[in-house]
């Protein structure tokens, strides 16, 4: 499986949005991604570039471009193509970063129940940006945890899940970086997380 099918597939989620975006790496970012140290990329969608997201969260109170979790839950972010409609899940930081996988437990309410109803704008009132997405991997997986894989190549999490191995190495990700270039060419952070 190729980086894009790979990265691809962190954006997947069966009961999200079937659609995922094309995602071209950024050609300084791909060997060392090759090398599990970090990735960035661009979303693409029929060869459309501008996405309007929509979140469950909170601006940051200083850092008024950043959207953060609230004190209920973490954050959520879809994207969505605004000529053909179709969106994908962005972010979810109840299934997406080392933590969420084996460090915190969510309940079933705070997984779904995080309305996505409001629509993310910068200071110039833009709600379309090219959306880039840096995350960095700096856990060995292989070796500390290649000995609990079992022969169907699962793993269990702590919370009693089993996941595909591969998925967790993928999805289990240090930090995440997402990016928005504006209209006008400004490029601001929209989200920056610690996920370990």
């Amino acid at each position: 499986m190729g980086i894009l099918s790979k990265f691809k597939s962190l954006l997947k989620s069966k009961d999200e949005f079937i659609n995922a975006p094309l995602v071209i790496p950024d050609a300084v970012y791909r060997n060392q991604f090759l090398n599990r140290r970090e990735w960035m990329g661009q979303f693409v969608i029929n060869e459309k570039t501008l996405f309007r997201i929509t979140y469950y969260g909170q601006l940051h109170e200083r850092h008024t471009n950043l959207i953060t979790g609230t004190s209920f839950a973490p954050a959520l972010l879809i994207a969505t193509e605004p000529v053909s409609g179709i969106g994908f899940t962005l972010y979810d930081g109840c299934k997406h970063g080392y933590n969420a996988l084996f460090a915190e437990e969510f309940t079933q309410e705070q997984v779904s129940n995080r309305p996505i109803d409001s629509i993310y704008k910068d200071e110039e009132g833009n709600d379309l940006f090219e959306l880039h997405m840096k995350l960095k991997f700096n856990f060995k997986y292989d070796e500390e945890m290649g000995d609990d894989v079992d022969e169907d190549g699962m793993i269990e999490l702590p919370d009693g899940r089993k996941l595909a191995f591969d998925a967790v190495k993928q999805d289990g990700f240090d930090s995440i970086i997402i990016l928005g270039k504006n209209p006008s060419g400004k490029v601001r952070p929209i989200l920056m997380e610690e996920s370990a």
